[in-house]
C-alpha cells in the first residue's frame, strides 16, 4: 500500500509538471489511447491551471499522510 501510494504520488507530481511545461495534445502516444482518453485530455487541457493545482494539492496530501513503521 505505500509502495503504491508513494508511485502515485510521483505519477501526480511528474502529471503537474508535464501538464505545466508542455502541450499536452501534441503527445503522440496519448492520441492512440481512444476518443474517451482524448476527452479527459481536452478537458485537462481547457482547465489546465486547476488541474495542475489539484495534482499538487493531491500528491501533497498523501506525501502528509504517510503513516511510519
Amino acid at each position: 500500500m505505500n509502495m503504491f501510494r508513494n508511485l502515485f504520488c510521483l505519477f501526480l507530481i511528474f502529471t503537474g509538471f508535464s501538464l505545466m511545461f508542455f502541450n499536452p495534445s501534441d503527445w503522440a502516444p496519448l492520441q492512440r489511447l481512444g476518443p474517451d482518453f482524448l476527452d479527459v485530455l481536452k478537458g485537462a487541457e481547457t482547465f489546465r491551471p486547476f488541474v495542475i493545482g489539484a495534482c499538487f494539492v493531491i500528491a501533497i496530501a498523501l506525501f502528509m499522510t504517510r503513516k511510519q513503521y
